[in-house]
This record gives C-alpha cells, structure tokens and sequence, in this order.
C-alpha cells in the first residue's frame, strides 16, 4: 500500500520500520579498521569500503565483490573488447556492490572514502542516516562535511579539540581558515560535548 505500511494478518497496516543505514568514518584507515574489529567480534557484519590500507582484507568491499557467484561473469565482461558488454559489466558490478552494502549491519570507510562511488550504490546511494566519526577533531572541517552531507540525520563525533588538530599541506588552506575541525568549531561555539568513561 502507498501508506507506507505493510499489511498484518489481520488485514491491519503496521508501520514499516525505519530504515538505519549507519557509516563509521575517520581520518585514518588504522581508526576505522581498529573499530571495525570491535564490531566483528560483537557479532555484527560490517563491510570496509574505499582502497586504503587496510588490516582487514576479508571485510574490504572489492575483496567481497569477488566472493560473490556474479565474480565470475563480471570479470569476464570486463575483459571484452565490447564497450557496450564492459559498460555492463560495471552496472552489474554495482549492484552487487549495493547488495553488499545494504546487507552490512556498518559500513566503515574513511572521511574521505565515503563519497566513493562503490559506497553509492543499493539503499545507500540515497546517504547514510546514521555517521560515527572516530577521530574528529583530526579530520579537516572540509573532510568531515564529506560524510554527512549526504543523509546524515544522526551525527555523533568522537574526538578531544585539546589534541592534535587537523594537517594540512598547504599554507594557504591554512589562511584562509581551512585547519580547523568541525569538531574543534562546534566545542568553540558551545556545543555540548558528552565525556565517555575511561571503561568504555
């Protein structure tokens, strides 16, 4: 029905459930692949996009791809000399990509990483509605906008603005204000921060 519920047995509709698509991103690989490894042992399936370096071969999104029954073909079609058949290939490619990513419970990717195409496929080309940003107040405010613009309702930064801030490479990207973090912004502008206990 358009109501956007689904029927019961007893003819009624029930609310559909939301849908939670939740990204766990930071500035670097060896913070998201350090969390991803806490969410593997609790049980959860987690996916690790982007081609950075990381620990976790068996999670990495194209390490997946190719575990998959359509590998095969795909591969193939990529190796043909039809662009109409390798075009193909990619959209098929996609889709298994997709698949993969809205059956992830968390997909983890650095900042940066998380406007990759492979990440945009399936339910999460329309964004992520939940983001966790591990070392946030490392990440340049520019990086960190990367993440949640694109659907983010639920935003949760983890960080200490007392530590180190975001480099950069370029002097004048530090002129013109571009070294501050969002994080870093927010706790300047009063933004409640919340402190963890040292045993979580």
């Amino acid at each position: 029905g358009k109501g956007g519920g689904r029927g019961g047995d007893d003819g009624e509709f029930l609310p559909r459930a939301p849908v939670c698509r939740i990204l766990v991103t930071g500035f670097s690989n060896i913070a998201i692949d350090n969390i991803a490894s806490g969410l593997l042992e609790r049980g959860l399936v987690v996916v690790r996009a982007g081609r950075g370096a990381t620990q976790l071969d068996q999670i990495a999104l194209h390490n997946l791809l190719q575990t998959q029954p359509e590998w095969t073909q795909i591969s193939a079609m990529q190796r043909d000399e039809d662009f109409n058949v390798r075009k193909q290939a990619r959209e098929l490619e996609g889709k298994v990509q997709g698949r993969l990513v809205d059956e992830a419970d968390v997909v983890c990717a650095t900042c940066l990483s998380s406007a990759g195409f492979d990440l945009h496929q399936g339910s999460s080309g329309r964004g992520f509605t939940h983001v966790l940003m591990d070392e946030a107040a490392q990440a340049s405010e520019v990086s960190a906008l990367v993440p949640i613009a694109q659907g983010c309702e639920k935003l949760v930064l983890v960080g200490d603005q007392s530590q180190l801030g975001p480099q950069l490479a370029s002097n004048v990207a530090a002129h013109l204000g571009l070294g501050e973090s969002l994080f870093g912004r927010l706790a300047r502008q009063g933004a409640r921060a919340y402190f963890l206990e040292p045993s979580l």
